[in-house]
């Protein structure tokens, strides 16, 4: 009986259906350079932050799930809210993911960290403002704030090169 259980559990554990990840512990660099960059992030009362992910399914739907971290970035938890349907699981015992789904995921990370980055560089850019006016134009801190406009600026051109090169190779 026991080496039954344990023979279904291996082969369950060898097809994908059970995939134990404890990343409790780890920092989130960690987790987003492994899973993607996330698609939003909320702050919660007690102080932690919640970081949404969104991962394409072999079936063209999504998986959704979020990551709770403390204020150091430190993973507490991962909690999937909407799991891959079983129709994208039920005619193989691993899920199709061709090269095209890979292609369109990439190309939406992409899109959410060039959004991000606009963000960013807005932010940045009243601060620089701010700053030109308050401190003037030769301050230790306007000229890094003018160095971190330059880099988001020249990260966003990097960011819309690889989108529209996905994008040619995804049509």
């Amino acid at each position: 009986m026991k080496k039954r259980y344990l023979l279904v559990l291996s082969i369950a554990a060898l097809t994908g259906c059970i995939t134990p990840t404890n990343i409790a512990g780890t920092p989130l660099d960690t987790y987003v350079q492994n899973n993607g960059v996330p698609q939003s992030s909320y702050d919660l009362q007690n102080g932690n932050k919640l970081y949404f992910f969104k991962t394409l399914c072999s079936n063209g739907d999504y998986k959704e799930y979020n990551v709770e971290t403390t204020p150091d970035n430190i993973i507490v938890k991962e909690t999937v809210t909407r799991n891959c349907s079983y129709s994208s699981y039920q005619n193989s015992a691993y899920p199709i993911f061709t090269y095209t789904d890979y292609l369109k995921q990439k190309y939406d990370r992409l899109n959410d960290e060039y959004d991000r980055v606009s963000r960013q560089k807005v932010t940045v850019s009243e601060n620089w403002l701010k700053s030109q006016k308050a401190k003037g134009v030769t301050d230790p801190d306007t000229i890094a704030l003018k160095q971190e406009y330059d880099r988001l600026v020249e990260r966003g051109k990097e960011l819309q090169a690889e989108m529209e090169s996905t994008k040619r190779r995804i049509e």
